[in-house]
């Protein structure tokens, strides 16, 4: 998921992102960058996104694993492959 500007666009389930993002947010604008969310690397992944979502997974010719995570989440980034 990517952060929106809506504290729900960035949340894994288990708890709110907001005050991390916006705190993000702040460092970003006050160094006049745009603010980017930290990735985890993999190099047997394929990112998933709204746009992508129905062709990589739904129309996949074999089962296909998703994980779902925040990228502000530490305890999202334990699960990392």
């Amino acid at each position: 998921f990517m952060y929106s500007g809506r504290a729900n666009r960035s949340e894994c389930g288990m708890h709110s992102h907001a005050a991390r993002a916006a705190s993000m947010q702040r460092a970003a604008a006050s160094q006049h960058r745009t603010m980017e969310l930290p990735v985890l690397p993999c190099g047997a992944c394929e990112e998933v996104n709204p746009g992508n979502f129905d062709e990589v997974v739904l129309q996949a010719q074999q089962d296909t694993l998703v994980e779902f995570y925040s990228p502000l989440c530490g305890h999202c980034h334990a699960f990392a492959p």
